[in-house]
């Protein structure tokens, strides 16, 4: 566990380099457009065999404690035979540490190394290249030479990747062509509750619909003889409440509502009297656990954002995940009513302006694209019966072995339907988080906002109105914790809040999320 702190970090810079590299957001986000193109991908007979390179940049490669070449390998080979099989091609994989990618990028131009199958990674450009956000996304990949225009080759061969590219803001150059298919990502406001078995007996349910189903399984739980420990951080109880109302806390501690379009003060709300009041209580109760925000194995009840549990970040904290959530389930908080999200892209595949096989890379990703599970759980998880067992309802169960260690290694292909897919064997509710990942209804909410705007509103601020929503921001993690242990914390918070009310930000706010046809503009 020495080595948290650092993998923390790089995790933290990474989040901070997606989100500049965000596409623009004030705009309204576009609906998904119709877009119909007929495949013309030739039979596999008629394909002469050939091979697709692939420069794959790996964070914390030589991380040994989380995966290993040689494991890597296994599954490179796997998804080569298969791809064989279906394209008559096989793939090769040459693994690079992320940080190093951009320079290699340029130096095998240069050189005219073949690779085929690239990546677009904001991170790994050089510093000194300034990158704005409001352009189109792969300008300076374009200027340099080092991809291809695909944009009617992708019509023909990767057909699915017009659709991402729809989804995101900024995919095309001012003239609608296309250098790069986004790998898109669908980001939730939704939590996950990982329970030890005992809690969830004591609960007598396999689902969380609610914040008053969330507190009882919290409180059928108190009675127990030995001390109930729950991870939870005030924000992700108050989020959890908000949510049956289809409110949101967004930046200033100002409260959405998104049934009417309107907006409070959090002061001026119920939320003191209940959230505050409860989430003092269990913490007068001590059993909440907010010393230390990541997984420690002892914890009765874990909350995090559901998508931890399913993607890469929570696993760099837990090197040995399969064992930890052996005996546990996972529940998805407020079921399918999560439909507060958008889409983002914090990197793009593309074809390298050296590739020899421009065709075969686009059918290649359309392949691995398609929700055939046989391709994404290798670039997932790895080798079946050595990295995972697929269990008779058709879910993964990962092997614990600490000698095997391999998860997430292929993501950067997939997009989020396909990451969809593959529930754990853990995961109780995984059918509606599935509902909740594919479902396309709700794209704004109910007064017509676009999500989007909702959750990047900070970015948007001007300064001066930047500095007065910090001034009136919650204290959170072990600061909020000083206050809820202190019989008057819950006044000192309001109090604050109430000092640091601020007209200018309520009405940037208000204007903010209110659509110009509800406004009268």
């Amino acid at each position: 566990m020495e080595s948290i702190p650092f993998i923390k970090t790089i995790l933290i810079v990474l989040v901070v380099c997606i989100s500049i590299f965000f596409p623009s957001c004030k705009e309204e986000e576009n609906n998904r457009k119709s877009v119909s193109y007929e495949s013309v991908t030739p039979p596999t007979k008629q394909l002469d065999l050939t091979d697709v390179k692939i420069l794959m940049p790996m964070y914390l490669i030589n991380r040994s404690d989380l995966f290993t070449r040689e494991e890597i390998n296994n599954a490179t080979k796997l998804l080569s035979s298969k791809t064989e099989e279906a394209l008559n091609c096989t793939v090769t994989f040459e693994l690079t540490e992320a940080g190093k990618y951009h320079s290699q990028l340029e130096n095998a131009a240069a050189a005219g190394i073949p690779y085929d199958i690239v990546f677009l990674i904001q991170s790994s450009r050089n510093k000194d290249e300034q990158f704005d956000k409001d352009s189109f996304l792969y300008r300076l990949w374009v200027e340099k030479g080092l991809i291809k225009d695909i944009t009617e080759d992708v019509k023909k061969y990767f057909p699915k990747g017009i659709v991402y590219t729809e989804l995101i803001d900024k995919a095309k150059d001012p003239n609608g062509r296309i250098y790069a298919i986004p790998k898109v990502t669908k980001v939730f406001a939704a939590y996950g509750a990982l329970c030890t078995q005992e809690v969830l007996e004591k609960y007598g349910r396999e689902e969380i619909n609610s914040c008053a189903d969330f507190t009882n399984l919290i409180e059928s739980n108190l009675d127990r003889e030995d001390k109930l420990y729950v991870k939870l951080n005030f924000n992700q109880f108050l989020n959890i409440y908000l949510q049956d109302t289809k409110r949101v806390l967004v930046n200033g501690s100002i409260i959405y509502d998104r049934n009417n379009g309107t907006v409070s003060y959090l002061e001026d709300t119920e939320v003191p009297e209940t959230v505050f009041t409860k989430y003092k209580q269990y913490c007068d109760m001590g059993i909440i656990d907010c010393k230390n925000s990541l997984m420690q194995g002892y914890e009765d009840i874990y909350v995090s954002s559901y998508m931890d549990f399913k993607s890469s970040a929570a696993y760099l904290y837990i090197p040995y995940f399969a064992n930890t959530v052996k005996d546990r389930s996972l529940l998805l908080i407020g079921g399918i009513d999560n439909d507060l999200y958008y889409y983002s892209s914090g990197s793009a595949t593309a074809i390298f302006t050296t590739s020899q096989q421009t065709e075969r890379a686009l059918m290649l990703l359309e392949l691995l694209n398609s929700g055939n599970r046989e391709f994404t759980d290798i670039l997932r998880f790895g080798v079946e019966d050595r990295h995972y067992k697929v269990t008779e309802d058709e879910k993964l169960d990962l092997i614990g072995s600490p000698d095997i260690k391999l998860l997430f290694w292929g993501d950067q292909l997939l997009n989020y339907d396909s990451e969809a897919i593959a529930p754990f064997a853990f995961e109780e509710n995984a059918d509606a988080w599935m509902y909740c990942m594919l479902n396309e209804v709700n794209k704004e909410t109910g007064y017509g906002v676009s999500t989007k705007a909702i959750f990047t509103m900070y970015r948007f601020m001007p300064d001066e109105i930047k500095a007065s929503a910090e001034k009136r921001a919650l204290p959170h993690g072990t600061a909020i914790m000083e206050y809820f242990q202190r019989d008057d914390g819950i006044d000192e918070i309001l109090n604050r809040l109430q000092e640091n009310r601020d007209e200018d930000l309520f009405n940037w706010v208000k204007d903010y999320l209110t659509p110009k046809t509800q406004s009268g503009e």
